[in-house]
């Protein structure tokens, strides 16, 4: 039984099962369950013809050709025993139930230990404070390309404003998947060379888990770099050494040019003009939070307290020990949003914060490269949503995702207040509106210490002698592939072998990534592999 399964069951045990919930027969002698709502009987599935219920479900799984089935409604569970017998090709089949009375009475069924022991199993409530989390730990990014999205019977007449929610927040994540996995594609050989050189460093950082609530319940600023951020960024200057500051890396610039000196930078960008909005500057003054796929020469010329953070198993695997993550959700935003929390801060006020082409700008002048184009006047996916005064600004499908994460963010992590003090954009929901110079009157009073170099002496308890092993096995395994690349013939079939041989390295993986425009050209694949082993050469000789 998986995690998500077994702490849905075990939610469901401290419930008192009311007696408006009943499984009974049907006239077919199938499990059928009753819900008694307002006074009314209602069956989830038919009282007379279940197995027509699980027939229709079936043939919607086999029709839709996917390898993952995301249902809306448990019912009597009967129908999934079923599927699970007649579909050996699924991969996963999610059922997501808004009612725990419901899982309740499915554990007393005759199939319930059979159901939730299969590995493709999992059983996830709706939870409006953790649905969001616990899709994305079930379901993998690029999954979600293969999900059938099925409702049963009545589920929709009982549950209409949960179904509603779980269609948003399921189509949200699949939003989120698919632009990450664009992404992915379009960065993968320049995240290869990240995450080979940025090892150099991260062997020595400190884990961002021993940052945790170094700052509980003292208040922080996020600076984000939205149109806004001119109107109002200068007032942060009297109050800087009273709260926490957390920056991203194109805000440096105007928090410097002002004066004001940041507690922690956090930079996310892979992409070199990520180096080149902070180059000039002497960031190796502030504690650089980064994670594995940062752009390197970001790292690499920081010379102060680096901090690492990481979601990633195989950089888990590779150290032998557990960094810790940040929350994040596309955009730097959500990881400087993820450190206030892991902090502890209290409140999180939030400038800058726009979310939408205020002014139809599409970062604050103060916080752009010369070369940087401002306008947001051509726009493939335009929108308009409510902003903080109540009007109509517009944004894009992109923006409008990164707000509506930072959003299921604020929500999953509600036991502290925000404030946005950003003054234009998309309203956020869950915050505060507030004015930056009377919140930071009313919230930031006392000179803080914030003196956390202690926490820079600690070992990071990382085998850097299994991270060595690791790199020269993958060199080994890459010189391999690259001697059989040359007795290859040209066919398709020949790739796809090097392809899957390539894919058991996670690290050589990311080369693998750029393969398919070079399908025919295997003396070119041949060539980007030797560049790529000579950056792991490189590194281990950096780390010993």
């Amino acid at each position: 039984m998986n995690e998500i399964t077994k702490n849905s069951i075990e939610k469901s045990k401290k419930e008192n099962l009311e007696v408006n919930y009943v499984i009974e027969k049907s006239k077919d002698n199938k499990n059928v369950l009753k819900v008694i709502k307002d006074g009314k009987s209602m069956y989830m599935g038919s009282k007379y013809n279940a197995s027509r219920d699980i027939e229709d479900i079936f043939n919607k799984i086999e029709d839709g050709h996917k390898d993952i089935a995301v249902i809306f409604g448990l019912g009597s569970g009967e129908y999934i025993k079923h599927i699970l017998h007649m579909n050996n090709k699924l991969k996963k089949i999610v059922v997501i139930e808004p009612d725990f009375n419901t899982i309740k009475a499915f554990t007393f069924t005759e199939y319930f230990n059979e159901i939730v022991n299969d590995k493709r199993f999992y059983l996830c409530p709706l939870l409006k404070d953790e649905f969001f989390v616990s899709l994305s730990s079930i379901l993998k990014e690029n999954e979600v390309s293969e999900i059938n999205y099925i409702v049963f019977p009545n589920y929709n007449r009982i549950y209409g404003d949960e179904l509603k929610y779980c269609t948003e927040i399921l189509q949200h994540y699949i939003d989120i998947s698919l632009s990450n996995k664009g992404t992915n594609e379009k960065f993968s050989k320049l995240w290869f060379q990240c995450y080979v050189k940025n090892l150099r460093y991260i062997v020595k950082s400190t884990p961002v888990y021993y940052l945790n609530n170094l700052f509980k319940g003292l208040p922080a600023v996020i600076v984000s770099a939205g149109p806004s951020l001119e109107k109002n960024i200068s007032y942060l200057k009297e109050y800087q050494n009273k709260c926490v500051i957390i920056s991203g890396g194109r805000t440096l610039k105007p928090l410097l040019e002002l004066g004001i000196s940041p507690d922690f930078v956090c930079i996310i960008d892979p992409a070199d003009i990520a180096y080149q909005q902070i180059k000039d500057y002497d960031y190796s003054r502030f504690p650089l939070v980064y994670f594995e796929k940062t752009n390197w020469r970001v790292v690499e010329n920081h010379k102060g307290n680096k901090i690492i953070n990481s979601y990633d198993e195989n950089l888990k695997r590779l150290l032998g020990t557990d960094v810790g993550a940040l929350d994040h959700g596309g955009s730097v935003a959500h990881n400087c949003l993820g450190l206030a929390v892991k902090l502890g801060c209290n409140p999180i006020i939030m400038i800058g914060q726009d979310f939408a082409y205020t002014n139809d700008k599409t970062h604050a002048g103060i916080a752009s490269l010369e070369s940087e184009i401002e306008s947001s006047e051509e726009l493939e996916n335009e929108m308009y949503v409510k902003d903080v005064f109540g009007e109509m600004v517009k944004t894009d499908s992109v923006l409008n995702m990164y707000r509506k994460t930072m959003e299921e963010m604020i929500k999953i992590y509600s036991d502290r207040e925000y404030i946005n003090c950003t003054e234009g954009g998309a309203y956020i929901e869950g915050t505060k509106i507030g004015e930056l110079k009377k919140v930071l009157h009313n919230h930031c009073k006392s000179i803080l210490n914030k003196d956390i170099s202690s926490v820079f002496l600690k070992s990071n308890n990382v085998k850097v002698s299994g991270v060595i092993k690791e790199l020269k096995n993958t060199l080994k395994e890459g010189e391999k592939i690259i001697e059989s690349i040359k007795d290859i013939n040209k066919e398709d079939k020949g790739y796809e072998k090097i392809r899957s041989y390539i894919e058991k390295h996670f690290l050589l993986n990311y080369v693998c990534e750029i393969g398919d425009e070079n399908k025919k050209d295997y003396s070119k694949l041949s060539e980007e592999l030797m560049e790529d082993l000579k950056i792991i050469e490189d590194t281990i000789e950096f780390i010993k």
